[in-house]
């Protein structure tokens, strides 16, 4: 009698780069192509559309905010090897407020709450006083969405509120 035993097991899942950080709603996933067996995506945690689950570097689109964990899963017959990708998502939409008009030279902004992301105030027009002997433009606290601002000149003052994460490598912005 002959007994053959065939040693079957599917190529190590792997993730080409690891974990790592976007500022958009969509990414591309980057996982190994089996050489044996089949690969497959799943979405662990947060939210994802994959636009391929069996394709190893499948698109996805509409992200939630913050961690995503997706599973490369390797299939070959009865064995399965998997690895998981954590893609943070720090997508924002900034929003400044509304233009408006002050007879006043103190004024509060009123932009989007920015939640769990930085938010910071900037002047981008304003003729300083300062220079005429008047005050200059200041900000009660200029990471602060409805903050106060002291100091505007007669005609158009410009300001831009700008949100930040993953220490200022995602920057988005709206103007007021």
């Amino acid at each position: 009698d002959t007994v053959v035993i065939n040693y079957q097991i599917p190529d190590e899942a792997n993730i080409n780069g690891g974990d790592y950080t976007v500022c958009d709603d969509q990414t591309t996933l980057n996982a190994n192509v089996p050489q044996y067996g089949t690969g497959s995506w799943k979405v662990l945690q947060g939210e994802g559309v994959i636009a391929d689950t069996a394709n190893a570097q499948s698109h996805v689109t509409n992200l939630s905010f913050g961690e995503n964990i997706f599973r490369w899963t390797i299939t070959y017959l009865n064995c399965k090897t998997q690895k998981d990708v954590v893609v943070t998502s720090y997508k924002a939409k900034p929003y400044a407020g509304e233009n408006d008009v002050t007879y006043s030279s103190t004024y509060q902004l009123n932009a989007g709450n920015p939640g769990r992301l930085q938010g910071t105030w900037t002047v981008l027009g304003n003729a300083d006083k300062s220079q005429f002997g008047g005050e200059a433009l200041e900000f009660e606290d200029d990471h602060k969405y409805n903050s106060y601002v002291y100091g505007l000149s007669r005609g158009v003052n410009t300001f831009r509120w700008t949100l930040s994460a993953d220490n200022g490598a995602c920057e988005v912005y709206d103007e007021v």
